[in-house]
């Protein structure tokens, strides 16, 4: 890997003082400086929940990231305002939902039935219920 920034050094210490193995790290700072470039290198603190959205329909919308990939980026930037505290995101499910409904437009674009969509998004619905009662 190459030659990181302050920032990310600083972000990936964090991790491995907190247990993350290699391989987490390194995929979370990945997410992590691409969305810092998709936003012309902001600051993170800069920005709200509108930019992560943004940033995750731009993956979906543009870049074709199935939606357990567009989750982990959630998750790296969740664990990014989280640690540097730079602005709480509002809940994470909030966001997977504004995710999800940008997922199912994508894939009503590509012809898929009608019926599956709402299948998926009742089933969605029903696990972020479900996780939100329990945790």
């Amino acid at each position: 890997m190459g030659t990181r920034s302050p920032f990310l050094n600083h972000i990936a210490e964090l991790m491995l003082t907190k247990q993350y193995s290699l391989r987490i790290v390194d995929t979370y700072l990945k997410w992590i400086s691409s969305y810092i470039r998709f936003h012309d290198k902001r600051n993170p603190a800069s920005m709200d929940d509108n930019k992560v959205v943004e940033y995750l329909d731009y993956l979906v919308l543009k870049r074709n990231v199935s939606p357990k990939t567009q989750a982990t980026a959630l998750n790296a930037l969740s664990f990014l305002y989280k640690q540097k505290k730079c602005k709480s995101l509002t809940s994470t499910t909030n966001l997977q939902w504004k995710c999800f409904h940008t997922f199912l437009l994508h894939l009503l674009s590509f012809g898929v039935n009608n019926d599956r969509c709402h299948l998926f998004f009742l089933l969605f619905f029903l696990f972020s219920s479900l996780q939100h009662r329990y945790s």
